[in-house]
């Protein structure tokens, strides 16, 4: 069985990588193949440089949609886009600065034919300017202990939607959507939804995609020292944490745990920005609402020390630093006096 799948990528301000991410697609070794791009209003030349990619691949130019934003909605929304627009019995997401191995769709297809599985996930590589290095997830065997590690996992990049071959109508019959206006952490608002709802998973030991971690612009990338972002990602666990309030138990305390290890995360980084506002929220929010904060953290985890002290390490650092400041420009001064 040759059915169709479609590949979802959102476009924005990625013109350096787009003529790579579209070629690893163009020659996918797969021919039923749909490939739906969601122009987010870049501002770049991305769009004409794939139109010009393209050209390359005229087997593929009846294949191509490129839907239009009518203004930039950020990455859940072009997802969302993506998703909707899509045709085909199976997705896979990949994002325009990234690619993919030219075998991916055949290799995670043909695990799926033999298992008749909603999910098939595949292995991925991580790209930096020095090194290419596997991306570790916790091993699993069932649905359930996969799903259970994406709630609890402190793994950040195993919620993710790339390098995994999903059934479309776990979105459709579902309703799985990002929340619009969360772009950070948008995997995971819906990764563990769509485990949840499948009936048979499945992986191969194989890599069949590469994560670009070169590009500065991305989401990752400005994570550390912005603040909206660190708010995108708190509510995008919350919002899981939400939905599986009324599901089982054991489901519901993974979610729970990880919201809290993820405020610390928060925390972590605004206390090395000097954000106290947003770091007494932190750890305000996980007295408040997490009863059990010291049981996830752990008394004698290295988390739980760096969470209570890491804001003043950097404060004593810093005032230090000021009063010997004051001290050294007073000297100046009398000096010259």
């Amino acid at each position: 069985m040759n059915y169709k799948v479609s590949i979802l990528v959102p476009i924005y301000g990625v013109e350096k990588y787009i003529e790579k991410c579209a070629r690893s697609l163009f020659e996918q070794d797969y021919d039923n193949l749909e490939y739906v791009f969601v122009d987010d209003c870049t501002l770049d030349n991305s769009i004409q440089l794939l139109e010009k990619t393209l050209c390359d691949y005229p087997r593929r130019r009846e294949q191509v949609r490129i839907v239009k934003h009518e203004k930039n909605r950020g990455l859940g929304a072009a997802r969302n886009t993506a998703v909707h627009n899509a045709t085909g019995l199976f997705i896979m997401h990949c994002d325009s600065d990234d690619w993919m191995d030219t075998r991916a769709v055949s290799l995670l297809v043909e695990r799926q034919l033999a298992t008749d599985a909603d999910i098939v996930s595949g292995k991925a590589i991580m790209v930096t300017e020095q090194s290419r290095k596997e991306i570790e997830e916790p091993p699993y065997g069932d649905r359930e202990e996969l799903l259970i590690n994406l709630l609890g996992s402190n793994y950040s990049l195993s919620h993710t939607l790339w390098r995994r071959l999903i059934r479309a109508s776990l979105y459709h019959n579902h309703h799985i959507e990002v929340c619009e206006g969360l772009d950070m952490g948008e995997g995971g608002q819906v990764t563990a939804k769509l485990v949840y709802f499948a009936k048979n998973i499945a992986r191969i030991n194989k890599v069949v995609y590469y994560y670009n971690c070169e590009n500065s612009t991305s989401y990752c990338r400005r994570f550390e020292t912005n603040k909206d972002l660190w708010q995108q990602y708190l509510n995008s666990y919350e919002i899981l944490r939400v939905f599986f309030e009324d599901k089982e138990k054991k489901y519901y305390i993974a979610a729970s745990e990880n919201v809290i290890y993820e405020y610390w995360v928060c925390a972590h980084y605004a206390a090395k920005q000097r954000e106290k506002v947003f770091f007494e929220k932190c750890k305000a929010a996980i007295k408040r609402e997490y009863a059990n904060y010291q049981y996830v953290l752990g008394y004698r985890n290295p988390l739980k020390k760096w969470f209570q002290q890491q804001y003043w390490v950097y404060g004593t650092f810093l005032r230090m630093r000021s009063f010997v400041y004051k001290r050294v420009k007073r000297v100046f001064e009398l000096n010259e006096l």
